[in-house]
């Protein structure tokens, strides 16, 4: 009874008259089927090592893939061994790359930095807790010096550590303006943000000038201006 591949099973020993072809079904889908197709048989010839000659017929056979609509004749049944199986997997299936999707190529988010074991500030925050606990404006070289003694901050043997904590200050009010924990004072003086502005290193302010009034005569006329009027006739 002829059949299309597609209805046999695999190990299904088939005919196809119109090619008086032989062979075995190892793998059916709906896109095509993986036979093995048999091979004329041939006269092989073999010397052993004693220098006889043997001779034996050996057949071959080969492996490939036909549509499975192709309509052959079952003429018997075997199952396969798992090495057949096998060979005809690995022969058919392709591997299909994965699609990259739109979330897996975007960067991975950056991870927050981890907190110093030993617990301690960064130098913009110690610098903001030292301006806090003075409450007056100070140079960066002092807001160094106090971090240190206070174990707040210690500079990592940078040899600037007070010109690079003026340029983090800096930045910081140029970036966020009124919300920056800083402010500048005066020249070279920083202070937290609505703090005390009043530099220690201002001049005490100027006293103030009293302009003496002229004392008037008990009559009611304008005195003189000048002593030098008292003597004019």
């Amino acid at each position: 009874m002829r059949r299309p591949l597609s209805q046999l099973p695999p190990g299904t020993r088939f005919l196809q008259p119109e090619l008086a072809i032989t062979g075995t079904l190892l793998m059916v889908n709906e896109c095509r089927a993986r036979v093995r197709i048999d091979q004329p048989q041939q006269l092989v010839e073999f010397t052993s090592p004693d220098g006889s000659t043997r001779s034996f017929r050996a057949s071959r056979n080969h492996e490939t893939s036909w549509a499975p609509t192709v309509v052959v004749e079952a003429l018997s049944f075997e199952p396969l061994i798992e090495r057949d199986t096998t060979m005809a997997t690995k022969k058919t299936t392709k591997k299909t790359p994965a699609r990259k999707t739109k979330a897996a190529t975007k960067a991975a988010p950056k991870k927050p930095r981890a907190t110093k074991a030993t617990g301690k500030l960064s130098q913009l925050d110690a610098a903001a807790k030292v301006l806090t606990e003075s409450g007056e404006p100070m140079t960066t070289k002092a807001m160094i010096e106090v971090m240190a003694a206070n174990g707040y901050w210690t500079s990592p043997a940078g040899k600037t550590p007070a010109q690079t904590l003026y340029a983090a200050i800096t930045r910081e009010i140029s970036a966020k303006g009124t919300e920056a924990r800083f402010q500048k004072a005066d020249r070279g003086l920083f202070t937290v943000n609505g703090g005390n502005t009043t530099a220690k290193a201002k001049s005490a302010p100027k006293a103030k000038t009293t302009r003496k009034k002229t004392a008037k005569p008990a009559d009611g006329t304008p005195g003189p201006k000048a002593v030098s009027d008292l003597f004019k006739i």
